[in-house]
Order: C-alpha cells, then sequence, then structure tokens
C-alpha cells in the first residue's frame, strides 16, 4: 500500500480543530497572548476601575496588542470567532462613536476616546476567542481571582470608612473598590459567584479535592460579604440567583449537586451576617462601633467559618459524580432548567424593583444622605435622554455630550442617563439605538448557542449580567467592567461553537 503524502504540514484532526475555533499549537505564541488578556483585564480594574482616561487608552492598547498576537498566532481561529455576530456590532458602534467626533457639543477627545474603548472591546472579546479553546476555564479563573481580590478590598475598605474606595450611602457605608462606585464592584461579584461554586463543586478526586472546597468556599464567601455589604438589591438578588442556578444546573455544569448547595448555602449565610453585623447606617449593626481592629476581626471569622462549615458539608457528601443523587428519570432536560434559573432571575428582579420603589419616599434620619430608592432619580435621567433624542434622531448630541443635553432639557445635572440605549438615542441618534439593540440581541443569541458548554453557561451568566447593568446604570463607561465583559464574550463566542469548549470542561473536571 502506498504511504500517504508527507507535504502536507497539517493533519485533517488539526484543520478540524482550527475550523472549530480552538487555537493553534503554538503553546510559547498563545501564553503570551493569554497573559496579554490578562493584562487588558486587570489594568483598567486597578487603574480606579477604567475610569480615566489614561486607565482606558491602557486598556485600548493592552487590546489591540493581544488581538495582534492572536491574529499573528491563529489566523484560522478568529476569522472563525469573527463570525459571531457581537464583535461585528461592537465594531460598528465604535466607529459611529469615533465618528461623533466631528458633531459632538462636548469636547471632542472623550468621544474619541469612548470609540477607541468600544473598539478595543471587539478587539479583546476576538483575542480571548482566539486562545480560549484552550485557555477559557484558566481566563474565568482570572476574573475570579480579580473579583475576590477587589471584593476583599472594597469590603475592608469600607469597614475602615476609607474613601474612595468605599462610599458613604443611605446612612451606611459601602464597597467600592478600585472602581470607586459600590454598584460597579457588586456586578464583578455577581460575574464571578457562579464560576468560583462550580470550580469548588468538581467531582472530587484524592486529598487535593477537600483543599479546593476550602478555597472556593473562602472566595464565594468574600464575594457574598461584599454583596452582603453593598446593600444593592438588584446585586443580590442576581447574586442568589447565580448560587442557586449552579445547584439547578448541576447536571449540565458537570458538578456535584451537594457540593454546590454547601458552598452556595455557605456563602448566603455568610452575606447575610455581613450585612446584619457590618453593614446598614453608621452606629447600627453589632460591630459597627467596636472599632476598625473588631469589624477587620468580624469579618475575617464570618469568612472563615463560612469557609469551614461549606467544607465540611461538601466533605459529608458522596462522590457519586456530577448531579449525584438524581435518578436519570427524574432529571429535566438541558433547556428547561436553563429557563428555570432565568425565570427565576426575572422573578427577583421583579421583586427587588418593586421593594426599591416602595421605598424610595421613606424618609432618613436628620444628617444621613438618602440613597432614593432603586431608581435613584434615574427616570428623570431616562426622561431627559428620551426628549433629548426626540430633539436630535439623525446623529444626537455627539458622544459624552449627555449631561449637556439632559441639561437642555431641564434636567438635574447627571454625567449618564443610566441606560445604555436611551443613551445612545441622546448622544447616537437612531442609528446608534439600533446598533446597542442588535449588541443585546447578538449577545443573547451567543449565550443561547453556548448553554451545552459547561464554561459557555458560566461566562454566559456574566455577560448577560453586564447587559442588564447596562438597562439601569452605567458600567458602560467602565473600562474595567467592559474588560470583564469582553473576556466573558470571547468564551462565550467559542463556546457556542458547539464542541470547541465542550471537548476540554477542564473547570469542571479533576
Amino acid at each position: 500500500m502506498q504511504a500517504p503524502p508527507q507535504s502536507s504540514s497539517r493533519s485533517p484532526g488539526s484543520a478540524a480543530a482550527t475550523k472549530r475555533g480552538e487555537p493553534s499549537d503554538n503553546g510559547a505564541l498563545e501564553a503570551l497572548t493569554t497573559l496579554t488578556i490578562g493584562a487588558a483585564l486587570a489594568a483598567p480594574i486597578v487603574v480606579r476601575g477604567g475610569f480615566t482616561p489614561v486607565s482606558q487608552w491602557v486598556f485600548v492598547a493592552l487590546s489591540l496588542a493581544a488581538l495582534a498576537l492572536a491574529a499573528f498566532g491563529s489566523r484560522d481561529a478568529l476569522r472563525v470567532a469573527a463570525g459571531g455576530w457581537a464583535p461585528t456590532v461592537l465594531a460598528a458602534l465604535g466607529l459611529l462613536t469615533l465618528a461623533s467626533a466631528g458633531w459632538t457639543e462636548v469636547d471632542p477627545g472623550a468621544a474619541v476616546r469612548a470609540g477607541a474603548v468600544v473598539l478595543a472591546t471587539a478587539a479583546l472579546a476576538l483575542a480571548t476567542a482566539a486562545v480560549a479553546g484552550r485557555r477559557g476555564p484558566l481566563l474565568l479563573g482570572f476574573v475570579v481571582a480579580i473579583a475576590v481580590a477587589e471584593a476583599a478590598f472594597g469590603s475592608v475598605a469600607s469597614l475602615l470608612r476609607d474613601e474612595p474606595f468605599a462610599e458613604r450611602l443611605g446612612g451606611g457605608w459601602r464597597p467600592g473598590g478600585t472602581f470607586e462606585y459600590s454598584p460597579a464592584l457588586a456586578l464583578l461579584c455577581v460575574t464571578a459567584l457562579p464560576i468560583a461554586v462550580a470550580w469548588g463543586a468538581r467531582p472530587r478526586a484524592g486529598e487535593g479535592s477537600r483543599v479546593r472546597v476550602a478555597l472556593a468556599s473562602a472566595a464565594t464567601a468574600v464575594l457574598a460579604v461584599s454583596l452582603g455589604l453593598s446593600d444593592a438589591r438588584l446585586g443580590v438578588a442576581l447574586g442568589l440567583t447565580a448560587l442557586v442556578g449552579v445547584f439547578v444546573l448541576a447536571r449540565p455544569l458537570g458538578v456535584e449537586r451537594r457540593a454546590a448547595g454547601a458552598i452556595g448555602s455557605a456563602a448566603i449565610g455568610a452575606g447575610a451576617v455581613a450585612a446584619l453585623v457590618l453593614g446598614g447606617p453608621t452606629g447600627f449593626g453589632v460591630a459597627a462601633t467596636e472599632g476598625d481592629a473588631a469589624r477587620i476581626a468580624t469579618l475575617a471569622a464570618i469568612v472563615l467559618v463560612a469557609s469551614l462549615v461549606a467544607t465540611v458539608v461538601a466533605g459529608i457528601a458522596p462522590t457519586s459524580g456530577p448531579a449525584d443523587r438524581v435518578a436519570p428519570e427524574s432529571r429535566p432536560g438541558r433547556g428547561r432548567p436553563v429557563a428555570t434559573v432565568l425565570a427565576a432571575a426575572v422573578a427577583l428582579v421583579v421583586v427587588g424593583l418593586a421593594a426599591g420603589i416602595s421605598s424610595e419616599g421613606a424618609a432618613e434620619p436628620v444628617g444621613v444622605e438618602g440613597d432614593g430608592g432603586i431608581t435613584h432619580g434615574r427616570t428623570e435621567q431616562w426622561s431627559a435622554a428620551l426628549a433629548a433624542g426626540a430633539e436630535r434622531p439623525l446623529g444626537g448630541w455627539g458622544a459624552g455630550s449627555y449631561s449637556l443635553a439632559a441639561a437642555e432639557q431641564g434636567a438635574s445635572y447627571a454625567l449618564y442617563a443610566h441606560s445604555l440605549p436611551l443613551e445612545s438615542f441622546a448622544e447616537l441618534g437612531l442609528l446608534g439605538t439600533a446598533l446597542v439593540i442588535a449588541l443585546y440581541a447578538a449577545c443573547g443569541v451567543a449565550v443561547w448557542r453556548a448553554r451545552r458548554s459547561p464554561v459557555g453557561l458560566l461566562a454566559g451568566w456574566g455577560v448577560l449580567c453586564f447587559g442588564f447593568a447596562n438597562l439601569v446604570d452605567w458600567p458602560w463607561h467602565l473600562a474595567g467592567c467592559v474588560a470583564v465583559f469582553a473576556v466573558l464574550l470571547g468564551v462565550v463566542l467559542v463556546a457556542g461553537l458547539g464542541d470547541g469548549l465542550r471537548a476540554r470542561p477542564a473547570l469542571v473536571e479533576p
């Protein structure tokens, strides 16, 4: 029999892998690309959350560098990832934002910088997708590590009453971390929660699994404590949904249900105890007046006890594998539990909105600033954005000009509209609004396609949370939040290819 020709340098198997969006076999270049992505993720968060021009330009430079490395190392994988609609829509939105520098009512340089950040978001998502076939779980680990560090830093700052890393609102001190904004830190915590739980609840093998459960429990408790101290109603609701979701979706995630329940329950307890003992208005709470050392010691004790309890309970659980003690015939299909978790998220969000609106008119003690309920004056900002967009529906007022446009409508001063679609209508007109709506749709489709991948489910949760937060807040303008979104979106894009990440669920296998 004649030997097969040796002229081809690529085997059919490797060609098929490339078509699935997996990176090339150049391990050193892939590792360098991954490190650059990690730098693009961490740098804007460390430098004031990505709010300053310097941190935003650093994010742009690192994101473009990551894209250049990814393109050099795996062009085929990059082309496959670029087939998703989300990066294309992001690029179009970035170009429109850049173009608006020609007619903006404020500093054209700010519009250029804003457009560059949006383009860098698309670049970072594509670079992540190029290496996520092998490095997806590692990149999610980066997100968790940064979130835990930020949560710990912000929580300690709130107990030390250290501005600007904690903010005083509603009579209490809330953790802000380097974001200097409590809702942004809460969003990061909510994004990382299910990833940390899933890592700790992997099927156990050997003595090292107990250490992993302890570490995951401690990390999850730190995130939950930060959420509890933040007093963010929607953040807490989404956090509860994430913890319950990992338990409900144990089978598609490939994790042990009892271990996930133990870690999640301990985290809920830690967050609740922290909110009751350390949170609330200054002067209330058992440890609020006991001095800095006592408050820090109490915080450490809460995290330690939660970790110990979760580790002990998870160790008692049998090691029969994913979704243990669930009979095959009683296990729901993949689509039903996902829908259940999404329905629970919607229900909790509605309850949070109702609670916030009902408390909006509550009087605060003399000398204590109120938090204004969950809308916090947003209805006036939204109305101003609609009026401003209606006045200039074609091109809007230009990127970065919402505050001026709102002032023209008689609204009180606010830098952002606290709603990305409405702000886009005011600043970029109907075309900008259409692109933002298309971005939401493209991200939703990408997450749905990735639902059969464990890593895709975990990353998709963060993408959805980022989209929801931008309906009622302004994390879109914090390059740190945007960097997390871009990395998660890149992982989701590859997971949605069908078997790029599903073939390597390293996050949930020993």
